[in-house]
């Protein structure tokens, strides 16, 4: 798809568009005009006083004709804008440019000659709109005290540590102020107003402002279905805020939906992620410089706070006068490119513009990264940490192969936002591993009477223990494990990976014969997990159900895959990722896993060889996989206890014999060597472990 910001050629720009800093050139009919001939003595002069006079008179029409073409193509706003930018000490070696159609879209281009790394454009901080500001008086200033105060109000409430009501808070307040200011500076002058109103009416390329021909071209991407989710989220917002604002618009209908959905179009689409002040990252409004559009060249500007916090944009290469000059707005692919800036690249690196039936790794990335940004930054830890990094979290969590390590550290995602993700990643282990023993605890009480239990059990009755509703685990990852928000996008992302697993291509995940038994028979039907038929009612089936039970409560949450399993598994997401666009090709997922743990290996043969099939740079979501493979799983172990329990513990009599207290199952050790062992589904003394 072609870029959705039109260009157009320096000749084609609107009239009156000038860098910021230059003067209008002079005007010779003002010297004409201004010139004083001197009167001839002589009785003729009279006649000369006439030619005179009337040449002052065709000098001065000219002038006022002049005038009051550059009032008709003069654009009101830009002009604006422009004395703005000057009282506010905003400068710039750029001039902006319109091009002339009906969408009328801006961008910039080099005013003089520019040097490499020169700064172009300096924006002092007093110039930047961020969040915050909504604490501020220029924040609000030019607002009526009312209005102001509900806005302060709504800051200290969605800006508050630990506070995620739609984890958007930053972007949500930023787009209420610019919002606010734009509607409150059409009757009169606020702080903000020349800003807001140089903004354009809506983000053209955007598939909500497609037509039906053109929007049928995204069917099925997506681009298309991050874009849909974005409107939604916008509409929950607006209900929200309208509701808290009620008693300010009284009866005016000055807040309407659309009025919000621009605003937030116009913070997704142009707003920086900056460090302001005391803020580790703000989600910031940059005047002038978001008229810049994007490319990914190595030619386009860079940007930095200087120690006086101003914000300076700085030329990678040399430039003509007249030249293109672009902002680089980040690794993204034509998918976020597409939902959140309407328009695409024809020759993108970052290119995922992917079919929803693939849900690789790749996705992943993309879609937490867009989500994420498009949130509105990091939020306070509520797992303290101490300051510590990735690689100290890394090296917390002991299910971490090498090789994804290895990926890890070349992920495209911030610093704050991998530090974030492995915090919580550590938080939901121990969170784990501190309830194992609960599960240890029912089958070393129960064990023998529960396989019993549940091999006399009709299989349509335990069909009826594995079903659980698909928003279960998104409901525990809002309350009961308090995610922050860039790990609870990763969990939502892999949820739906997990269900839709096969067509990824990827090797199974799981480090014993119970694990991939269960990950190869779990599915979805009618808005609930579940597992195949053969799961409950097959003697392997059993073996591998009684083997998980164990391993829930076993010496590792996340057993290690052997070292052959490993390769195996790298080796087909790296052939898989190396597909591209091609979504016919498929890998094969056979199951040829080698149960030799290998942990004995040397570490420096066993890095080279995972290396070579591994060196794909994606990084991997496997243990966050199984992770959630372990939630489901332990919803139906649940289910199957209480039915258990109702059935047959409230039954049994209070006083046991010793030598029934001796029917016990295997130990942690037994448990974790039967899961692992290979089943044999002929041997009887394997229907009850």
């Amino acid at each position: 798809m072609a870029k959705g910001r039109r260009r157009q050629a320096q000749e084609d720009a609107a009239p009156g568009s000038r860098a910021l800093g230059t003067e209008a050139a002079d005007d010779d009919a003002g010297d004409t005009a201004g010139s004083d001939d001197e009167a001839d003595e002589n009785p003729s002069g009279r006649l000369g006083d006439a030619v005179t006079y009337a040449g002052v008179l065709l000098a001065l029409a000219v002038v006022l004709g002049s005038l009051l073409l550059a009032m008709e193509t003069e654009d009101p706003a830009w002009t604006a804008f422009e004395m703005w930018s000057r009282l506010n000490g905003i400068q710039s070696e750029l001039t902006c440019m319109q091009a002339q159609d009906q969408d009328g879209a801006r961008y910039t281009i080099a005013a003089r000659d520019l040097v490499a790394e020169s700064p172009v454009l300096r924006v002092p901080r007093a110039a930047i709109l961020a969040a915050s500001d909504a604490h501020n008086v220029s924040g609000t200033q030019g607002l009526s005290a009312q209005l102001a105060g509900h806005i302060r109000r709504l800051a200290d409430h969605e800006l508050a540590p630990g506070n995620a009501t739609f984890s958007t808070s930053r972007r949500m307040v930023l787009a209420v102020l610019l919002m606010w200011h734009r509607r409150v500076g059409a009757t009169r002058p606020t702080r903000w107003s020349a800003y807001a109103t140089l903004l354009p009416e809506r983000v053209p390329g955007l598939p909500r402002n497609l037509d039906a021909s053109t929007l049928a071209i995204l069917q099925g991407t997506s681009a298309l279905k991050m874009a849909e989710a974005r409107t939604r989220r916008f509409k929950e917002e607006f209900r929200h805020l309208r509701h808290g604002f009620k008693s300010v618009c009284k009866a005016k209908p000055w807040f309407e939906e659309h009025d919000y959905v621009w605003a937030r179009d116009m913070v997704d689409s142009r707003s920086f992620m900056l460090s302001l002040g005391d803020q580790a990252v703000e989600v910031a409004m940059v005047p002038f410089a978001d008229l810049a559009d994007h490319a990914n060249e190595n030619c386009a500007l860079s940007h930095h706070m200087d120690e006086n916090g101003d914000f300076v944009a700085t030329s990678r290469c040399a430039f003509a006068k007249g030249d293109l000059v672009h902002n680089w707005y980040g690794e993204w692919g034509n998918s976020a490119l597409m939902s959140q800036w309407g328009f695409a690249l024809d020759f993108n690196p970052f290119d995922s513009m992917a079919f929803f039936g693939r849900f690789l790794d790749t996705w992943v990335v993309d879609r937490v990264m867009f989500e994420f940004v498009n949130q509105g930054g990091c939020n306070c830890c509520g797992f303290t940490h101490g300051g510590m990094g990735m690689q100290d979290f890394m090296a917390l969590c002991s299910d971490v192969e090498t090789d994804d390590g290895r990926t890890e550290r070349r992920s495209p995602w911030p610093p704050f936002m991998q530090n974030e993700v492995w915090a919580d990643r550590v938080k939901f282990r121990r969170m784990l591993k501190e309830t194992m023993g609960i599960y240890r605890e029912r089958f070393e009480q129960h064990g023998a009477d529960f396989v019993t239990w549940w091999l006399e059990l009709d299989p349509k009755e335990r069909k009826r223990c594995f079903m659980m509703p698909k928003e279960e685990l998104r409901v525990q990852f809002n309350s009961t494990y308090d995610f922050q928000t860039a790990y609870q996008v990763v969990l939502c992302s892999v949820l739906e990976q997990v269900e839709n697993f096969p067509s990824t291509g990827y090797k199974n995940d799981g480090g014993t014969d119970c694990e991939v038994f269960l990950e190869t028979h779990l599915g979805t039907k009618r808005g609930a997990w579940t597992v195949a038929d053969a799961y409950v009612n097959t003697d392997e089936g059993c073996d591998m159900f009684f083997g998980m039970l164990m391993q829930l409560g076993g010496d590792h949450l996340l057993p290690k895959r052997p070292t052959e399993s490993r390769k195996q598994a790298a080796q087909a997401k790296r052939s898989v990722e190396e597909a591209g666009k091609d979504l016919d090709q498929k890998v094969s997922a056979d199951d040829d896993d080698d149960d030799d743990e290998g942990e004995e290996e040397a570490e420096e043969e066993e890095d080279a060889d995972r290396k070579k099939s591994t060196d794909s740079g994606t990084q991997s979501f496997r243990g966050d996989r199984r992770l959630v493979r372990v939630l489901i799983f332990r919803y139906f172990a649940d289910m199957a206890w209480t039915r258990f329990k109702r059935a047959v513990l409230d039954n049994q009599e209070t006083s046991s014999t010793p030598e029934e207290e001796g029917k016990l199952a295997p130990s942690a050790s037994e448990s974790a060597s039967a899961c692992d062992a290979a089943p044999d589904a002929s041997s009887p003394e394997k229907k009850t472990t």
